[in-house]
């Protein structure tokens, strides 16, 4: 089964999308709901019933205030979710526009399928990065959300672009990883364990499984090969990695940065680290995918202290954890089923700004119990294969801009996962 949210399009038929923007009569003033990069006025038009949700300036920009990392050259639009719970327009990243961007010549409607191997070209003011990994958009790219729906736990739009949803060709959600190389994809190796390389698809840049209508681009690309850890164990999910060989290379950018390796000898112990992923709220039945990209905060936990505190769960008091994992959490936070393959990110102890991946999510006793850390892979302890792996892969070669083209993926199904620790 499936762990994850299954992101389905019905087999071939998609639903039929709107050809224009959604027009609301509600109130005195006709109102035309577009995306907010679809909205041309730089001062959209919100009726006095709906709260502004979206600062501007004096001289009609935006206000910034500090909210765009330096490497970030789009400009930033402040949205307040709890403002837009009221708005006459129903999607989060919508806006009530005056004056609607004409639709380019060439895209391919709403409604249509994106193929593997196809990309978003960046968009415009994007300066695709050079030699760059581990750069965290903390206010997000192209729009910051604010309000109390956006401080639990979800992400900004393009906060982590390392991260990676991992897909079937039926647009099934399988699992979470991390782009570590234009043509890398890195996840838990018991993920893919049972799958086939070309029946996968690694979406890139993606921040709502259920919504394309978003300002940043989006890549799928194929799967052409898996990769194991020569000394992977199914039954106890030692060396708990995979990477897999992608058919193309992505087009690197702000919302498409690898993330950063560690160095076998790095010490983490008193890191505050971040969990990402999709998976669910909380552990058993009763929890709920999400949606949009989730962000958890926990704190990494030393290798003795971790076997320590597994000792005090069901594993009991002979357990030992072997030293391919290591962990985090422990403080109610943590990682749950579906989240499978995701990265956990610390920062760089020589360059905070920087962010490294420590660790692939592997399993976990429950999840966001006190007292019970979640249990990675450990990338320090499999980095020296995961940088042999690297090293064999050519050079990434200039791809040429392809045409837009925005896939249709309803979220319009959730099915039961396996827990972590199966």
């Amino acid at each position: 089964q499936p762990s994850g949210p299954a992101v389905s399009n019905q087999g071939n038929n998609v639903p039929n999308q709107p050809s224009g923007p959604a027009v609301s009569n509600q109130g005195s003033d006709q109102c035309n709901c577009v995306p907010i990069k679809n909205c041309d006025d730089p001062r959209p038009v919100h009726p006095s019933s709906d709260p502004a949700a979206i600062t501007i300036g004096a001289n009609g920009a935006p206000v910034l205030d500090g909210l765009v990392g330096p490497r970030v050259q789009l400009p930033t639009q402040l949205l307040n979710v709890d403002d837009r719970t009221t708005s006459r327009c129903q999607g989060v990243l919508q806006v009530c526009c005056s004056k609607v961007k004409e639709e380019p010549q060439g895209r391919i409607p709403p409604g249509s399928t994106m193929p593997p191997g196809t990309a978003h070209p960046p968009s415009p003011g994007v300066t695709p990065p050079t030699n760059e990994c581990g750069f965290r958009s903390t206010n997000g790219i192209g729009v910051t959300l604010t309000g109390a729906a956006f401080q639990n736990g979800q992400a900004q739009l393009g906060e982590f672009p390392w991260m990676v949803a991992l897909l079937d060709k039926s647009d099934t959600y399988v699992g979470g990883a991390s782009l570590v190389h234009p043509r890398v994809v890195l996840t838990a190796a018991h993920k893919v364990h049972e799958k086939v390389a070309n029946n996968l698809v690694a979406r890139i840049g993606d921040w709502d499984l259920s919504n394309t209508d978003e300002p940043t681009p989006l890549q799928n690309i194929g799967v052409a090969q898996i990769l194991f850890h020569p000394s992977f164990d199914r039954p106890t999910f030692v060396n708990d990695v995979a990477l897999l060989i992608l058919q193309s290379d992505a087009t690197l950018s702000d919302t498409a940065m690898p993330i950063c390796l560690p160095q076998p000898d790095t010490n983490f112990d008193q890191s505050s680290c971040i969990v990402t992923g999709w998976g669910k709220d909380v552990f058993g039945k009763t929890g709920k995918f999400s949606k949009i990209l989730k962000e958890v905060s926990v704190p990494a936990v030393s290798h003795g202290e971790c076997q320590r505190m597994l000792r005090n769960t069901k594993l009991g008091s002979t357990f030992n954890l072997h030293n391919s994992f290591n962990c985090a959490g422990g403080n109610g936070e943590d990682a749950c089923t579906g989240d499978g393959g995701s990265p956990l990110v610390c920062p760089n102890p020589n360059n905070p700004n920087e962010y490294v991946q420590m660790g692939v999510v592997a399993w976990g006793i429950g999840c966001g119990v006190v007292g019970n850390p979640g249990v990675y892979g450990s990338i320090p302890q499999t980095v020296d294969w995961i940088r042999q792996i690297l090293q064999q892969q050519p050079q990434p070669q200039p791809q040429p801009q392809p045409q837009p083209q925005f896939p249709v993926i309803p979220l319009d199904t959730i099915r039961t996962g396996q827990p972590r620790d199966e």
